[in-house]
């Protein structure tokens, strides 16, 4: 997020969130179908989240800085890295069932 910046929508959040916690969540739909991964379209468990001043997903614990979280089948946490791999990043934090 450093690098690439937060977009329109994002920043105005983040402006109007300012210290405290909070997150937006997208549900695009669905996740593609990743073949050389044997993964088919997913549509239930297919968003990603971003947290403002919090670490986990539901804003309750505070942190200095924001996080992404993919959510995504636990038992498909490779489509987790290949689709941060499609934006150039990686994960960076390991894979945690939903509460």
């Amino acid at each position: 997020m450093e690098a690439r910046g937060l977009g329109p929508m994002e920043g105005r959040f983040e402006e109007t969130i300012r210290v405290d916690q909070g997150y937006v969540l997208w549900q695009p739909g669905c996740w593609p179908e990743v073949p050389s991964l044997g993964l088919g379209r997913e549509f239930k468990y297919a968003h990603v989240q971003l947290v403002f001043n919090a670490s986990d997903i539901w804003a309750t614990e505070p942190s200095a800085g924001h996080s992404v979280f993919v959510h995504v089948r636990h038992r498909e946490l490779e489509r987790a890295e290949w689709l941060a791999r499609q934006a150039g990043l990686s994960v960076i934090g390991p894979g945690g069932l939903g509460r």
